[in-house]
């Protein structure tokens, strides 16, 4: 992952994976929240269980903790940013992850 902007409350990334192998994505998870952005690339993603369809201009956000993976189809490259970011970031409203926050996991938000 190129990560191009990191300071202790976020970082930025942009990746991209040509011939992408779904063996290759691994279940993990993270302290911070996760938003990624497919900006290419079909498949699915796995958020505590639960599959969603990954397509062109795909959003999820993901909780902290909660564990996760791509499975991309290997027949069209896979570009992504990925942003990572403390609950402390800034937001208009402070009830802006409240939903995410209070939510039962494995819940995946898919935009």
């Amino acid at each position: 992952m190129g990560v191009f902007c990191r300071t202790d409350i976020i970082s930025l990334g942009k990746d991209m994976t040509e011939h992408p192998d779904p063996a290759r994505f691994e279940r993990h998870c993270h302290r911070k929240y996760e938003l990624l952005y497919v900006v290419r690339g079909s498949g699915k993603c796995i958020v505590e269980g639960s599959e969603y369809p990954m397509t062109d201009g795909s959003v999820f956000l993901l909780r902290p903790f909660e564990y996760h993976y791509v499975c991309p189809e290997g027949s069209c490259p896979y570009e992504r940013y990925v942003i990572h970011f403390d609950e402390g970031i800034a937001f208009e409203s402070e009830s802006t992850l409240a939903c995410f926050r209070d939510g039962r996991f494995g819940a995946g938000v898919y935009f």
